[in-house]
């Protein structure tokens, strides 16, 4: 009666974490769907605002794996304790011992071998649980915890179930050999039912796969914006098979990871400005290149745009030489999914500025090899 209170108690814990978890879910939700409408500021508030409710939410996902085990642990205690005590009963009186032996012979080694296998699945899951709350909470950033615990609850789902599948299936191997059927014909007779199914499902197969070196290398995770083949877009959803995306017009467009071939991650850690101006060939190059490294670093250090550059002059220099233009190129650096709004600001003010220093400006003879965002100039 006391284990099972505990149960209760535990069970209803569970559904109030679900419906935490559901709740900070669907305003991570919500704030991603912002961030795919909006730029600028609006964007990257919205991204930051996302990654931690998803934090948030991955907390009491985390917990309700933790209060699961447990309760799984209180489920098998209890089913041990009805076992021993009827087996106990059935030994007190002579017209029962019969039974109550049988039940401690061959049936009695099958349901240890069960009891065993349950109580040690569930204590893999708590161990299981434990490092992925460690590996959650690792991280010198904020954004790089947030990160791992989006990670950790889909990496601790796919684990604790190949553990699982494992546990009992070398279960089922001795509840056969209890029962003397021959292991070697069953495991024979599985693994070519294993490898027919492998060949059925190879393409669900590719996309676990996929979807685990995805999770475990760090690729991408809710909140990142990415290009993904001839598709762009924010990561709204992530499992082990799929990859769904939340583009400008507002589609969701599903992806499973076997099909992704390349990703480019434009919002990871920091970006980068790989920005190219022509001048006329007549005007004094010279000057030219440091009205441009004064402009890129007036916009750096001004107020509106202070935390966006990380680094306002990479490099600067002249990049090409024409008939018909002189290329200059510098590269800034700045902070995730700012580039597009920046790349704008400069324009209009590298025009200006150019203008007001007597400056013609030029063609680009080979134009601009490298597009910032494929298909769009402004994916945000």
């Amino acid at each position: 009666l006391l284990l099972l209170a505990v149960l209760v108690v535990m069970r209803r814990r569970i559904r109030t974490l679900k419906r935490q978890a559901d709740e900070r879910q669907q305003s991570m939700q919500s704030n991603l769907e912002e961030a795919s409408g909006h730029s600028g500021d609006e964007a990257e508030h919205s991204r930051r605002r996302a990654l931690a409710l998803g934090m948030r939410a991955a907390q009491p996902e985390q917990r309700i794996a933790r209060l699961s085990a447990l309760s799984g642990i209180v489920i098998w205690l209890i089913v041990v304790l009805w076992v021993g005590g009827i087996t106990w009963s059935l030994l007190l009186f002579p017209q029962t011992t019969a039974v109550g032996q049988f039940i401690m012979s061959a049936l009695g080694r099958i349901l240890a071998v069960w009891l065993v296998a349950g109580i040690v699945d569930r204590l893999l899951q708590l161990a299981i649980v434990h490092f992925a709350d460690l590996y959650a909470h690792h991280g010198t950033t904020s954004e790089e915890r947030a990160r791992h615990a989006l990670r950790a609850p889909t990496i601790s789902r796919a684990i604790g179930g190949f553990k699982t599948a494992m546990i009992f299936f070398v279960a089922v191997l001795a509840t056969l050999s209890q029962l003397q059927i021959p292991i070697a014909s069953v495991v024979t007779i599985g693994g070519i039912a294993a490898l027919a199914i492998g060949f059925a499902a190879q393409a669900v197969v590719r996309d676990v796969l996929n979807g685990l070196l995805v999770l475990t290398e760090d690729q991408y995770v809710v909140g990142d914006y990415v290009m993904i083949g001839d598709y762009n877009g924010i990561v709204e959803n992530l499992t082990l098979r799929v990859v769904q995306l939340r583009d400008t017009r507002g589609y969701l467009i599903t992806i499973p990871h076997s099909a992704v071939v390349q990703v480019v991650n434009a919002s990871r850690n920091w970006a980068r400005i790989d920005y190219r101006i022509a001048v006329d060939p007549a005007a004094d190059v010279k000057k030219a290149v440091d009205v441009l490294r004064n402009t890129l670093e007036e916009i750096g250090c001004s107020d509106a745009w202070r935390d966006a550059v990380i680094e306002p002059v990479e490099w600067v220099g002249v990049e090409y030489v024409a008939n018909n233009g002189i290329v200059l190129r510098a590269s800034i650096r700045t902070a995730p999914l700012r580039q597009f709004d920046l790349r704008r600001v400069i324009n209009a003010e590298v025009a200006d500025a150019f203008r007001d220093a007597g400056i013609v400006i030029g063609v680009d003879p080979i134009g601009n090899p490298v597009p910032p965002v494929q298909g769009s100039p402004n994916p945000l």
